[in-house]
């Protein structure tokens, strides 16, 4: 690791040339690759010029209130944000970007240091990170793509051994979402050739391969596992959610939905998995019966990330405008909505605590936001 010197500032990508899309999307700058990479192709948000967060209070009456407040914005990559994870403790997150590197970024000060790729080396089209997470101790580091835009590599962080690399045999294509169990012994990835694969982390092999006629048909785009790393929920782009035992029968529940689906998150308290759709809605399912429970709206645009608060009452969204919402998960009401990116928001992740969201985005950028909650009494707002 080094430190090349990015840091935040207090004031304030991937791409991949795939057979079944090639819509044009990204920000106007003639160095960035504009190779779609496996979404559907969305109206681009209108660049507000002043760059301020815009807030949408909710006024809804529910007894849960919550602020977002904005903390810092972490400058240094060279292109597209395409995936952020936090670390237990809040005290540091990690950035996959289209630039070829992914970035741990210290929280207190806004500096960071290159877990993976050279910044140095030329961008696009030499290396680019789809995603990215940190295990639920905290003690290692998971980004997808890289040179070899198939692997995953597993980066160590308290000298508990050497990097290693997961990677698939044969022609898979790229590897987009990833994520470790609740327990961190299995990582799930989900590939452009439609299949979603179980690794062994202790081991470093691949234990399953969920495909073929019960399979997705489509892109898959994220993935989550359920509080007890049972199942492992994957979200297509042929518009369904799929939910898998990690152990036992391969046939998996099948949720159809409306549109593609490029974002998913297990509820941590119940067997309720929230799926995300280009159509801006968040369809929330039972993971066990497939029964959906109930559809939110963002008025946001496509949900491009999620990620529940790690007791489960909070619901992160980040949409293609550069929205984030924050939802009640009981009651189903909107929280709060501001809007701190000028581009998709590619990436949503609590810390631990539920004090800290960080978000990144096609911007370029990683966003720090304080989360404040409060009870509100009878009769107030």
């Amino acid at each position: 690791m080094r430190d090349d010197g990015a840091h935040g500032d207090t004031g304030g990508g991937w791409a991949v040339a795939s057979d079944e899309r090639r819509d044009f999307l990204g920000p106007d700058d003639p160095g960035i690759d504009r190779f779609d990479p496996g979404l559907p192709r969305f109206p681009r948000p209108v660049p507000r010029p002043d760059g301020a967060a815009d807030a949408f209070p909710s006024t809804d009456p529910v007894p849960l209130r919550v602020a977002l407040w904005p903390r810092r914005t972490l400058v240094g990559h060279r292109n597209w944000v395409n995936g952020v994870a936090c670390a237990p403790d809040g005290r540091w997150a990690v950035s996959a970007s289209h630039d070829g590197t992914t970035r741990r970024w210290n929280l207190a000060d806004g500096r960071s240091t290159v877990l993976a790729g050279d910044p140095e080396r030329p961008a696009p089209g030499s290396e680019r990170f789809f995603g990215c997470a940190v295990s639920p101790d905290g003690t290692m580091v998971a980004v997808a793509g890289g040179r070899d835009e198939r692997r995953v590599q597993v980066t160590p962080l308290r000298s508990v051994g050497p990097s290693f690399t997961l990677a698939p045999e044969g022609p898979t294509g790229a590897v987009f979402g990833i994520t470790f169990s609740p327990d961190g012994s299995l990582l799930a990835s989900g590939h452009l050739d439609h299949r979603v694969r179980l690794w062994s982390v202790a081991d470093r092999g691949l234990l399953r391969v969920f495909h073929g006629r019960h399979g997705h048909t489509g892109i898959v785009r994220a993935c989550a596992f359920s509080p007890d790393g049972d199942l492992v929920a994957s979200a297509g782009l042929d518009r369904t959610v799929r939910i898998w035992r990690t152990a036992g029968r391969a046939r998996p529940v099948i949720l159809d939905h409306d549109g593609s689906v490029v974002a998913i998150a297990f509820s941590p308290r119940a067997r309720t998995v929230a799926s995300g759709t280009e159509n801006g809605a968040i369809i929330l399912h039972d993971a066990d019966t497939g029964q959906r429970h109930a559809a939110l709206h963002t008025g946001g645009g496509a949900i491009l990330s999620m990620a529940y608060s790690a007791d489960g009452q909070l619901l992160a969204a980040g949409s293609h405008d550069g929205t984030i919402t924050i939802w009640d998960d009981r009651s189903g009401a909107e929280l709060a909505r501001i809007r701190p990116h000028r581009e998709h928001v590619t990436g949503v992740a609590f810390s631990r605590s539920g004090n800290v969201l960080v978000s990144g985005s096609w911007d370029r950028t990683v966003q720090i936001h304080e989360v404040h909650q409060h009870q509100r009494q009878d009769g107030n707002r």
